[in-house]
């Protein structure tokens, strides 16, 4: 079984651990807010922590001390994390989303490159859920539109991994 990936910044897993007890539809609303926000992370910035944490949860600490900023790329690999997390905490149906989940294999083919290169690509910011099917286990998914994102966002080194061989 593969280990549990580990968070880089903990004022993000402190603020998963503040979730635990919070509603479901809190939750998934700071899910979906935490995915808008990866898509406008900027690997080469840094960002102060009130403002991630306002974005998420729409909530602006008020704490007069200078914040801390997060590197951008150990941001979108938390995030990344997060809202996996979180859809795993949730019971989320595919059919109650409205979009087109694909199988970690089917993201691999799409993309032509292995499974390991799936998993690294997560570290990277592309997006996973944990999903129920029609009577199905729960499973770990990539939803269609994420998959776009990331390609776009990464389409020299998607193309460079796809024209990779070792032969």
């Amino acid at each position: 079984m593969p280990r549990a990936a580990r968070f880089r910044i903990a004022a993000i897993e402190d603020l998963l651990a503040q979730l635990r007890y919070a509603p479901d539809d809190t939750r998934l609303k700071q899910m979906n807010a935490a995915e808008r926000l990866l898509a406008e992370v900027d690997p080469d910035r840094s960002y102060p922590e009130d403002f991630v944490t306002f974005r998420i949860t729409g909530y602006r600490p008020d704490s007069g001390a200078t914040p801390a900023t997060f590197v951008g790329g150990a941001l979108v690999s938390d995030l990344v994390i997060f809202i996996q997390a979180l859809s795993d905490e949730l019971a989320i149906a595919v059919s109650d989303l409205g979009r087109s989940p694909l199988s970690l294999a089917e993201v691999a083919a799409r993309l032509r490159v292995s499974g390991k290169t799936v998993q690294r690509y997560r570290r990277l910011g592309l997006v996973c859920h944990y999903v129920t099917g029609e009577g199905g286990p729960r499973r770990l998914v990539c939803f269609e539109d994420a998959l776009e994102a990331f390609a776009t966002r990464h389409a020299e080194r998607v193309t460079r991994a796809a024209g990779f061989s070792r032969v």
